[in-house]
């Protein structure tokens, strides 16, 4: 199998979708070791992790820790965190852009699932859309044509994905909460006929995240499927 290339008009925005240890930022990673003409843009996690208040706390901390009181806070430091990173695309000098998640990850899978889950109370989640849509449109130009990668997963597979990792925030993470995202990236991304209308057909690519894309065939694959579907778009 040849190296899988990606070319395109510039720049082919692509965002890399998937529940918590579904391996996005390991995809990432691998994604870094072609010598593409490409920009990549990590979760911000670090931001999280390293905002901190005068005890030495992190915004991701108290949100696990305790996610009824501290859902609004995070959900919408995660949402300007993520809209910080698009006014850092470079989109005159790039072939392709990769971004772990988007926002609208963060408000149709983990904004909404507060919401339903009574995490958000009802003045939180109209005030949350509020500033969302009224900010969605200054974005636009950035999502009208914009893949989403959505690295799909299982939620047992994702907990031993964590559980190895350790990272000390997500340790109160359940199965039962895996399994509530996993439904909401089903929903959103995981057909055709079920995307909601965020998407544009076509624009959402499907990569069976059960394999182990740290191993170069897996991942050539993978990186071939999204070549082929992209230059389908044409």
């Amino acid at each position: 199998m040849s190296e899988p290339t990606i070319h395109q008009n510039k720049p082919i925005i692509c965002f890399v979708e998937g529940t918590i240890g579904a391996g996005k930022s390991t995809f990432i990673k691998q994604l870094q070791k072609y010598h593409l003409n490409a920009q990549f843009f990590q979760e911000p996690v670090a931001e999280w992790q390293n905002t901190k208040d005068g005890n030495g706390k992190n915004v991701l901390s108290y949100f696990y820790e305790d996610m009824a009181k501290y859902c609004y806070m995070f959900q919408s430091y995660a949402f300007i965190t993520r809209i910080s990173q698009l006014d850092d695309l470079d989109l005159e000098s790039k072939d392709i852009i990769f971004i772990e998640r988007s926002i609208f990850s963060d408000r149709n899978v983990f904004a909404e699932t507060c919401f339903e889950t009574g995490l958000l109370n009802e003045i939180e989640w109209i005030t949350y859309n509020t500033w969302f849509y009224n900010m969605l449109p200054k974005y636009q130009h950035i999502f009208d044509n914009a893949y989403f990668i959505y690295l799909q997963v299982s939620p047992e597979t994702a907990m031993e994905r964590i559980n190895k990792r350790s990272r000390s925030e997500e340790n109160k993470i359940s199965i039962d909460y895996l399994k509530t995202l996993h439904q909401k990236h089903e929903s959103w991304l995981g057909n055709k006929e079920s995307h909601k209308d965020t998407l544009k057909q076509n624009m959402h690519i499907l990569i069976d995240a059960e394999k182990d894309l740290t191993q170069d065939e897996e991942f050539k694959q993978a990186l071939e499927q999204i070549n082929i579907h992209i230059h389908s778009n044409k």
